[in-house]
């Protein structure tokens, strides 16, 4: 086998090794959250109000000096629900405008964080617009929607697990970073009538990340700048192979 070969076989398999740790990084992340025994301190907020947008800010938090920074996670239910560990007034501020839900963290002396102080789940039957702005941890999971639009900003960081949406709109900027994933990956293959995510309008700005891994989309329209990255694998390859065959 020749030289060249040989290191192109070698790169191949370190690239598919980096993202099945990722992959897995993701899965474990989002049930630590999503499965961790909640005891006597839960606080729970029912919402009197039904909401359609989320905006998120955790910029007040970025200049603290641990890693427990503000986590959410959005998942699906049949009501409208926000939960969390502690006392959700003690580290953010929840209004409602019209049918958005804001959520605004405040910064926590060192002194008085925990593990699980700045972590919020918000659960709704469905969403239509994400905005997250300095979110250091943020996963939206469980939904199946025909439309939905995301907004990551600053340095935030969004997974994106077990979700069917038709048409999915994601813009990044600055450093803010997102990953695609099927944690019940033969699951959602077996049902190849319905798509994960069935079509994609990607603009990644700035300095900003997309990864991809397997994801069956049937379209995808991307926009990215020059010292943004993106990442796709497997069946996320082909629609952008068949539209360069196509021209």
């Amino acid at each position: 086998m020749k030289t060249s070969n040989k290191l192109l076989l070698g790169f191949v398999g370190v690239l598919f090794a980096g993202m099945l740790t990722c992959n897995f990084i993701l899965k474990a992340e989002y049930e630590r959250i999503k499965n961790e025994k909640i005891v006597s301190k839960e606080y729970r907020t029912l919402s009197k109000d039904s909401f359609k947008y989320i905006k998120v800010d955790g910029t007040n938090q970025l200049f603290t000096t641990t890693d427990d920074d503000s986590e959410v996670l959005v998942e699906y239910a049949t009501t409208y629900e926000i939960t969390s560990l502690q006392d959700i007034s003690s580290f953010a501020k929840i209004r409602f405008i019209g049918d958005t839900l804001l959520v605004n963290f405040e910064a926590i002396p060192d002194s008085l964080r925990t593990y699980d102080n700045q972590r919020l789940i918000i659960r709704c039957p469905s969403v239509s617009f994400i905005e997250l702005k300095n979110v250091n941890k943020g996963y939206l999971s469980d939904f199946k929607l025909s439309d939905l639009t995301i907004h990551l900003k600053g340095t935030s960081y969004l997974g994106v697990l077990n979700n069917r949406i038709d048409k999915m709109i994601l813009q990044e900027y600055n450093d803010s970073s997102c990953e695609i994933n099927m944690t019940n990956g033969a699951e959602f293959k077996k049902d190849t009538a319905k798509k994960y995510i069935n079509h994609l309008k990607l603009t990644l700005k700035d300095r900003s990340s997309f990864n991809a891994d397997d994801i069956p989309f049937t379209t995808i329209d991307p926009i990215v700048d020059d010292s943004a990255n993106i990442s796709l694998s497997g069946a996320s390859l082909r629609p952008l192979l068949k539209r360069s065959v196509q021209q």
